[in-house]
């Protein structure tokens, strides 16, 4: 049975199917994704393959976003006919552009399906709520209770800000917004997976979390207000948003590369030792807490996938003959593919600075949140 390609992009879009007949529609996209490549009219191999990607992004977005069980093997294949079929397509009227991309190239993959539930895409102030009350609902105790509501509205503040950066990210671009876009993705699914009751200890969890936003939180604050009060590591990352230059892809690698080297290798082992000595229940040891910690890194994974697909959209119309092709191997590559390794191997070395006595990196006290800040924002969402 004969389908083109906006017939199984629309399957792949229906949301009132059943898991059985989405599964059937990603078998059928395998079958009919094809794209008529040899049917292009335009020789520029630069369009050619910017409008291939494209399609392939829209197919993968949808399978990805639906991915359950069995059907996540699909996705997996749509990535590799996508591939193969820009390869071909490119490669003989550009061999020289083409050669440095490997196969299989494509970053994309379907560690999007983890093994846990995401937050629904495009999730707003209703959401936050929901998380709030099933994050206290963790609570054993009263007190417990009492403690996670807090702690919530705490961190439901810190992801309104954050989607406050994303969503101005997505609106003009701008280099500042671009790593808490990321940042919020991952905040988003590691409170999702608070509320669904997958960490043994919310409570810790949640004042890592919190910590570890301050750190980010205070020094962009202060870059606004005294950039000679920021903390050397954060200030070289504020600097490189503040100096754009006409490679967007090199100016995207360049800030996320500067933010993952001040929050992973600087902020987090003092977060995690901050919140150790002066949040915890005593008689929760650091053994007990890095189960916890090392479910952070499936987090991280489908953080950076949905991320891929922010950039993505700000990278698609670069400028330059051959711009797509700086974009896929500056950017693309490493945010959905390498990065997640550099962050994970430096969460593990964070934690062994922090437990270990090893001294840290940064010699600064551990940043407080603006608790005051965070509640109104978190009662300003709320509301709305």
């Amino acid at each position: 049975m004969a389908h083109d390609n906006g017939a199984a992009l629309m399957a792949f879009r229906t949301t009132r199917i059943t898991a059985a007949m989405r599964l059937f529609a990603f078998f059928v996209g395998v079958a009919s994704i094809g794209l008529p490549l040899a049917a292009q009219s335009r020789s520029d191999p630069a369009v050619i393959a910017q409008d291939a990607l494209a399609k392939c992004e829209r197919a993968f977005l949808a399978c990805a976003r639906s991915c359950v069980g069995a059907a996540c093997e699909v996705c997996e294949e749509i990535r590799t006919k996508c591939t193969a079929e820009v390869y071909a397509a490119v490669r003989p009227a550009a061999p020289r552009a083409i050669n440095g991309w490997s196969i299989p190239g494509f970053p994309w993959s379907c560690s999007v399906c983890a093994p846990f539930s995401l937050p629904p895409v495009g999730a707003g102030a209703a959401y936050d709520c929901q998380l709030a009350s099933a994050i206290e609902r963790q609570g054993k105790s009263p007190e417990e209770k009492a403690r996670l509501r807090q702690l919530s509205q705490d961190a439901i503040g810190a992801l309104t800000r954050l989607r406050q950066y994303r969503e101005a990210f997505l609106l003009k671009g701008e280099l500042i917004n671009l790593f808490p876009a990321t940042y919020f993705h991952v905040t988003e699914i590691e409170l999702t997976r608070i509320a669904n009751g997958e960490y043994e200890y919310p409570i810790e969890k949640l004042e890592q979390i919190l910590s570890f936003f301050a750190a980010y939180e205070i020094n962009r604050e202060k870059w606004k207000s005294d950039p000679d009060q920021v903390e050397p590591h954060w200030k070289r990352h504020f600097e490189m948003t503040s100096q754009p230059t006409d490679n967007r892809a090199n100016d995207f690698y360049n800030v996320l590369t500067t933010a993952i080297d001040a929050h992973v290798n600087y902020d987090l082992a003092r977060a995690l030792r901050d919140s150790y000595l002066h949040g915890r229940d005593p008689n929760v040891t650091e053994e007990k807490l890095q189960a916890d910690f090392a479910k952070t890194n499936w987090t991280l994974t489908a953080a950076f996938q949905r991320s891929f697909f922010d950039i993505w959209d700000e990278l698609l119309p670069v400028d330059g003959k051959y711009g797509w092709l700086h974009s896929f191997d500056g950017i693309v590559k490493p945010v959905a593919g390498s990065y997640t390794y550099i962050v994970i191997n430096g969460r593990n070395d964070a934690w062994d600075s922090a437990f270990g006595d090893q001294k840290l990196r940064t010699e600064s006290p551990q940043p407080p949140n603006d608790v005051d800040a965070l509640r109104q924002l978190s009662e300003d969402t709320s509301v709305e």
